[in-house]
Formats: structure tokens, sequence, C-alpha cells
């Protein structure tokens, strides 16, 4: 009877050990956060009606606070060459804030996560945009300081200027 029981305990030690392995571990953060954003896509786009929020072709989500001025062509947008001045605030699927930039942070367009720079060649100047990145127009199957891997990530943004070099 004690074998049998040692051999148990042992047998789940180790189920247990090789069930907590970091890629184990990100998979499970992976499904997570795919679940929250196809919720968060029902319950936005779908389910509450409101028209407020837009899927763009790539799966970014998107919500217009403040359009900004200009017209409404694309020449008063930042391109791919362009230089924005922005305010931001990142949060995690639960609501943790992992980031909120300094007032009037910059930076060249193409130093932002794909579903970033997205979300900035929509906006004109003083936009502000409410923006849901799902993990593959984020930082994917990689992790970027504290933000682990297959992170899905919601971000405030406001486009205060921007210049083209």
């Amino acid at each position: 009877m004690k074998y049998k029981f040692l051999s148990t305990l042992i047998l789940f030690s180790l189920a247990f050990a090789f069930s907590s392995c970091e890629e184990d571990r990100h998979l499970d953060w992976r499904f997570i956060n795919v679940q929250w954003f196809e919720q968060q896509r029902a319950r936005l786009c779908e389910e509450t009606g409101e028209k407020f929020w837009t899927e763009t072709e790539s799966g970014l989500l998107f919500r217009v606070i403040y359009p900004g001025i200009g017209d409404n062509d694309f020449t008063g947008r930042p391109g791919n060459r362009s230089v924005v001045t922005i305010e931001y605030i990142g949060t995690f699927f639960h609501g943790a804030e992992f980031d909120r930039s300094r007032p009037r942070a910059g930076g060249r367009l193409s130093s932002f996560v794909p579903g970033f720079q997205e979300a900035l060649r929509m906006m004109k100047q003083n936009a502000i945009l409410e923006v849901i990145i799902p993990y593959e127009l984020g930082y994917g199957s990689e992790s970027a300081g504290i933000i682990p891997p297959y992170s899905a990530l919601q971000f405030r943004i406001k486009l205060v200027d921007f210049y083209t070099e």
C-alpha cells in the first residue's frame, strides 16, 4: 500500500513538473488571450449592437473617441516614413496597466508593433482611438518586458502630431 501511494505521488509530481514548463504556460496564456479577444469581438461588435467598434481586415478592433482635425483623405495621416508624437495608455485584457507614455512620447512609425502602426495610420492629428490588438499584430509569440507571449493588448492612443522625413 505504501509503495502504491508513493508511486502515485511521484507520478503526480512528475506530471505537475512537466505540465508547468514554460511552453505550456505560454500556450495557456495564448488560449486565455485568444478567448478574451474573441469575446471582446463578439461583445463589442455584434451582441451590444454598438456601431462604434470596427474591425479591420487584419483583425484590429478600434473605436474612435475623437476623430481629430484635418481632411478625411490620407494625406493628413502618418505614413511609413513618419515620425509621430503620441500619448497612450496600454492595458492587458484583465485591465492591469502595463505601459503609459511620457507626455508627448514619440518615435518612428516603423518602430511600433504592426497593430499599433495600423492604428496610427488611420489617425489624424489630435485624434484619439481606443484599440484592441490581437497577439498576431502585437508581439506574437515573443515576450517584451512584462508583456508575456501571445498577449492581446488594449490601448488608448492620442496622435498629438507627426511629420514625414
